[in-house]
């Protein structure tokens, strides 16, 4: 598990709370934060792709 997928993890755990869930504020910030790493991970993934396959055409 990476420490994007972790981030996220805790901020689903939190959004899940009774407290929080009835807050729709502070639930409308965690699924921004929640966005926000979802779009990281997918930077990542891609830029992943993106250099393996660079290196196939390099091998």
């Amino acid at each position: 598990m990476t420490a994007l997928d972790e981030q996220a993890t805790q901020i689903q755990t939190e959004m899940a709370q009774p407290e929080v869930s009835a807050d729709v504020g502070k639930l409308q910030d965690l699924q921004k934060e929640l966005e926000a790493i979802n779009t990281q991970q997918e930077q990542v993934e891609t830029e992943w792709t993106e250099q393996a396959e660079a290196l196939e055409e390099l091998s």
